[in-house]
């Protein structure tokens, strides 16, 4: 039996002083198109960054890509 999946889950990364980044997000693992979740702009300090998402699926992927476009 598949455990509930709490309605907000929180990413985390290292951003980089002067690294911008995208965050993108799909409903399946080895197919569809990676849209964009949230973008964030080059932050001042390296740092952790914390992305809230709201009402996550079981099925849903997450990447981040760098520089964001």
């Amino acid at each position: 039996t598949p455990a509930p999946v709490a309605s907000e889950l929180e990413l985390r990364f290292t951003a980089v002083t002067g690294h911008s980044y995208q965050v993108e997000r799909r409903e399946a693992l080895t197919g569809g198109d990676w849209m964009g979740y949230a973008r964030v702009d080059p932050p001042f300090v390296t740092g952790e960054l914390r992305i809230p998402v709201l009402r996550p699926t079981a099925d849903t992927y997450f990447r981040i890509v760098t520089p964001a476009p």
